[in-house]
């Protein structure tokens, strides 16, 4: 269903019977795809479509592996006692990238859900991105790889610019 006021956007969470029966081609013929682990996002990066995947807990099992120009922005984790948030970097090597649940380890961490202004700048990110074919990874995407595979993780889609900028 078009969302009032916002042009060439369709929201496919609310969508009424007549727009059912255009899911999957509206999810395969976008210019991007906005998704979470849960849902349909396995669906468009098949079709070549960018996918931009919101609010992922296990970073280390959950994040898609699809080929750029798709992004993640995980969820960030909290250290509870402090409120301090710990990096992805801290967090993948305390083993938090494998955690599926929101709290952690003896209720010592939990996460925070991504902020409007997370999701609004990962999506310009993805909008900007799903015009190119390659994506150049940065220093930090790069040694996130390195370190993703030195802890076993079975993922490798880059996280976004934006969201590692500011995290």
């Amino acid at each position: 269903m078009a969302i009032q006021g916002v042009k060439n956007v369709i929201e496919l969470f609310q969508a009424t019977d007549e727009y059912l029966v255009m899911q999957d081609f509206v999810m395969t013929n976008c210019k991007f795809f906005i998704g979470t682990t849960s849902g349909p996002q396995i669906f468009p990066p098949i079709f070549g479509v960018p996918l931009l995947s919101a609010n992922i807990v296990a970073v280390a099992k959950n994040n898609f592996s699809c080929q750029a120009p798709s992004i993640a922005i995980p969820k960030v984790w909290v250290e509870m006692t402090s409120n301090r948030e710990l990096s992805i970097e801290e967090s993948l090597e305390l083993g938090l990238g494998f955690v599926e649940i929101s709290n952690a380890q003896q209720g010592k961490y939990r996460t925070r859900n991504n902020t409007s202004d997370e999701i609004l700048s990962a999506t310009k990110e993805i909008y900007s991105l799903s015009n190119q074919k390659d994506m150049v990874m940065s220093t930090r995407q790069n040694s996130l790889l390195v370190l993703r595979k030195e802890i076993g993780a079975i993922t490798y889609g880059p996280f976004a610019e934006s969201f590692l900028q500011n995290n």
